[in-house]
């Protein structure tokens, strides 16, 4: 095999096609850095493994790539997007399957006593309520064109009074309890209910009932699977755990899902499950989008085999090996030392529970087929049945099996991102215990914001470490006392500060932090702190406060004088280098990622401080040209 050159600084995010915005799915990775590392480490005939694929992006960037691909996750939902995908797609009879589903519900007597407004002149699109009280009825016009917001409800709260008699005896949707979980807690229960039913007001789940058993069937399974994805991607977003947004924001016709939680929200905004299917089905970042996009993203049409019924065999013509597959078994259907990379976003502890987060689409789909039936029992997480040690115990036996497929060569490179020590404790513990050394972390700052981070508490853009490991023999995670994991962790983030000689961030201190500590291989469980919390009770530090940053606190070094005007510190280094540097031939991206060369991990300043430094050379440099 011929020597690889590493990857070892944060790459650029680009702007995700239609293919990736289409489906909702929690913790979606940047594609271009996944094409980049796929391309660099599986050779020309080798075999790339993601073991936790989730919304299935690394077995298209694979097959971008030119490379094969093995695809697997506990979650039967990656198997369902790599099916539909890869499923034969015809562009009129999509189309035409819709409008005739659209045109089908519109006829139908019950959804025109529950949606139509005015007559036939409007359709109800979205309701508001707020403690379980109406306040606001928004509508379109039939051609689309028109749109109105009605404080004037007397015809829809009848349309709703009239839901309430409607009987669902012989109709079809889930009946699924809510499981014991830490995503279902008791105010939810309370508020919402004890089953996935209610999760939708009467008339939504009539209306989404009425879709399922038109899409049930269509005889055409490929068309069937693609009319199923449009579903899917309305059922979300036609529950009671959407609210409205903020009236300055002038959106009165849109909503969200917008956390990675169940919620409960004493106000809701009741979306059309018709329209919501019309657009998921049809319009911007719609199945119908995705589809044809694939077409001419991929240089071929995917061959593709499902691992639970094909044995797996890399001289096949098969392009993407999928299904659904528990990790910590992953060497009974693979054999042994046959993989040549491994890249995947393995569970972070507790943070994002993503099989009870994927029930919300499972719960129809398995209403179809068994198949999507999640398996709770053998999910890697933190959560009521399963703590750190668990999690950190499972996590150990999935990484052996990985090993145990990958060639001695191989390299293994994890997405992780946790903001609590605890967690991450349990994560290194398993990589050590598994036979992995850690060669290099790389924090990757994500140029995009989105739903994801929208609960995090500093209002940082959302971020991972990147950390590549390779084989070892040796187990060299050190335990040490509590007094002496304090000692290094003051002197970790006294080095950070030092290193950029300006007061910084705790999210900064908090990243540069977790790339030290993951490097040095000590075992924090008696840490029993807080990060914030050490830095306020020793007199090693100061806090900062800037009202205007959203980072939080700002932090130095007790004692130390700070000179803000200095050239040492970070920040003028980073302004006097996008000077230097600055050249109108060079793209936007092109410029980030020699920052990032240059300033890695806990030098890399915060990119709106970076997009605001650029902004300011090329408005000087376009001045000074004129």
């Amino acid at each position: 095999m011929a020597t690889v050159k590493d990857i070892n600084h944060a790459l650029v995010e680009s702007t995700r096609p239609p293919l990736y915005t289409n489906m909702k799915y929690w913790g979606k990775k940047p594609h271009n850095i996944w094409y980049e590392y796929i391309k660099n480490y599986v050779p020309t005939k080798g075999v790339f493994l993601d073991p936790f694929s989730g919304s299935a992006m690394s077995a298209f960037e694979s097959v971008r790539a030119g490379k094969k691909v093995c695809a697997f996750d506990l979650n039967p939902l990656t198997s369902f997007i790599i099916e539909t995908y890869c499923s034969e797609f015809s562009e009129l009879s999509f189309i035409n399957k819709v409008k005739k589903i659209i045109e089908e519900v519109s006829s139908d007597d019950i959804y025109k006593k529950l949606y139509l407004y005015r007559g036939d002149k409007y359709v109800v699109q979205n309701v508001k309520w707020n403690l379980n009280q109406m306040y606001e009825v928004c509508c379109v016009s039939k051609n689309g064109k028109d749109r109105v917001c009605l404080e004037n409800i007397q015809l829809d709260e009848e349309a709703v009074d009239f839901s309430e008699q409607i009987n669902m005896d012989n109709m079809t949707f889930p009946r699924r309890a809510f499981r014991k979980s830490v995503s279902f807690t008791d105010g939810f229960l309370e508020n919402i209910g004890k089953d996935f039913s209610s999760l939708y007001t009467k008339r939504n789940l009539y209306v989404l009932s009425l879709i399922f058993k038109k899409i049930l069937e269509e005889s055409n399974y490929s068309l069937q699977q693609q009319l199923l994805l449009g579903f899917i991607q309305t059922t979300h977003l036609s529950t009671k755990m959407c609210v409205p947004r903020n009236k300055k924001t002038n959106r009165d016709f849109s909503t969200s899902w917008g956390r990675s939680a169940f919620i409960y929200s004493k106000k809701q905004m009741e979306m059309n499950p018709l329209l919501l299917f019309e657009n998921s089905c049809l319009k911007r970042q719609s199945v119908l989008q995705s589809m044809k996009y694939i077409q001419h993203y991929l240089p071929k049409k995917p061959n593709i085999a499902d691992i639970n019924y094909v044995k797996f065999d890399p001289a096949k013509k098969i392009d993407i090996w999928y299904g659904t597959v528990d990790a910590k078994t992953i060497d009974t259907i693979l054999p042994e030392k046959t993989i040549d990379f491994i890249l995947t976003d393995p569970p972070y502890g507790g943070l994002v529970q993503y099989m009870d987060l994927s029930t919300v689409w499972l719960s129809w789909l398995e209403l179809l087929d068994a198949k999507y039936k999640p398996n709770f029992e053998q999910e890697i997480i933190v959560n009521n049945d399963k703590n750190y040690e668990s999690f950190s115990y499972d996590l150990s036996i999935a990484l052996k099996n990985l090993r145990n497929v990958m060639k001695d060569e191989a390299k293994i490179v994890l997405t992780f991102n946790n903001n609590d020590l605890q967690t991450w404790n349990a994560f290194l513990k398993a990589l050590n215990n598994s036979g992995f050394k850690i060669e290099k972390v790389i924090h990757q700052q994500n140029k995009r914001t989105g739903e994801s981070n929208v609960a995090n508490k500093y209002g940082m853009s959302a971020s991972d470490f990147y950390i590549r490991c390779s084989k070892t023999d040796r187990n060299t995670f050190r335990t040490l006392e509590k007094e002496e994991i304090e000692k290094i962790l003051v002197d970790t983030l006294k080095n950070i500060i030092l290193e950029r000689n300006e007061p910084t961030p705790y999210q900064i201190l908090f990243n540069g932090l977790l790339s030290k500590i993951s490097i040095l291989n000590i075992d924090i469980s008696s840490f029993d702190t807080t990060l914030n919390n050490l830095l306020r009770k020793t007199n090693d530090f100061v806090e900062s406060v800037n009202s205007k940053n959203l980072a939080g606190s700002y932090w130095w070094i007790a004692g130390q004088k700070y000179n803000e005007k200095s050239k040492s510190t970070l920040s003028n280094k980073v302004r006097k280098f996008i000077v230097d540097k600055y050249n109108d031939s060079l793209s936007h991206d092109e410029m980030l990622t020699m920052i990032f060369k240059k300033f890695p991990n806990g030098l890399t300043p915060e990119i709106d401080f970076i997009e605001r430094l650029l902004k300011e050379v090329k408005s000087s440099n376009n001045k000074g040209g004129n």
